[in-house]
């Protein structure tokens, strides 16, 4: 087979920036399955491809279980949780990409707000892995040239990315402001104050019952579970990102008492956070 490509003009590019490529990670088998619970990023995009195996993933606020095959976008600032299921067959790929400026969209966004963060790309799913796997392979060389090849790898791999979620975007319908994210907005914004049921459905003017039952079919967590896991994704970046102890960290994130924030960490994580933070600065 052979197809002559015509350019009639200079192709146009959506790109208005030079997008950099900051991090690529695989994960795999069932020590792979780490909870990353609620957190967001301002610097940058992430991205990530579920290869093989499933999950559980709140994004914006919203629940969404993901399958083989799925991509997932996490845009600047929007908060998101992680929950992949432990399986020996996982393997889940991860980018993150900063510099980022598409024509009409924020910095370090790839799809509108409007849009749903998770698309299905099985048709081709084998491209999606090699786009991974080149990321990967180039970024352990040391020859110049190999820094150019991930450069234009990543504007293809971006260009995929836009170009399917706008295409699945003429048939889908935008969603209205819910209740659901009216809560959403209103725990993100006091998550870190001492609030619970009585609180929250007496300033929204919501029954407290309604609310809960609302929240949990929006999110996939009860209020307080989400309260819970923000306050958990942050103290996640801290332990990662800064150089305060343990008991700092609790206290920042709203936990007066050390003790109770370590014996919630390791049930939600599935770990203590010492040994969190070792386990993420062995592997950097």
């Amino acid at each position: 087979m052979l197809i002559n490509i015509k350019y009639d003009n200079p192709p146009d590019t959506i790109f208005i920036s030079k997008p950099k490529l900051l991090f690529v990670s695989r994960v795999h088998g069932e020590n792979g399955a780490i909870p990353r619970v609620i957190h967001s990023h301002s610097d940058r995009l992430e991205v990530m491809f579920i290869y093989k195996g499933s999950g559980n993933y709140n994004i914006g606020g919203e629940f969404y279980s993901v399958k083989e095959g799925d991509v997932l976008i996490f845009n600047a600032g929007i908060i998101h949780d992680e929950q992949p299921l432990p399986s020996k067959e996982l393997v889940i790929y991860c980018c993150g990409i900063s510099n980022l400026r598409i024509k009409q969209l924020p910095v370090n966004s790839i799809i509108s707000k409007n849009q749903q963060p998770v698309i299905n790309m099985n048709n081709i799913i084998e491209q999606m892995k090699n786009y991974f796997e080149t990321f990967l392979f180039h970024s352990t060389q040391s020859n110049p040239i190999h820094n150019e090849i991930i450069f234009y790898s990543t504007l293809s791999f971006l260009l995929t990315i836009h170009t399917s979620f706008n295409e699945r975007e003429k048939h889908v319908n935008h969603k209205k402001i819910t209740l659901g994210l009216r809560i959403k907005e209103f725990l993100d914004k006091y998550y870190l104050e001492q609030i619970d049921i009585e609180s929250i459905s007496e300033a929204l003017n919501v029954n407290r019952y309604y609310l809960s039952h609302t929240f949990k079919a929006f999110s996939g967590y009860s209020p307080k579970q989400y309260i819970i896991r923000r306050r958990l994704g942050e103290a996640q970046s801290l332990l990662l990102h800064s150089n305060y102890s343990v008991a700092q960290i609790a206290n920042k994130v709203g936990y007066s008492n050390v003790s109770n924030f370590h014996n919630i960490f390791e049930k939600v994580i599935g770990m203590s956070p010492v040994k969190y933070k070792n386990l993420w600065l062995d592997k950097t």
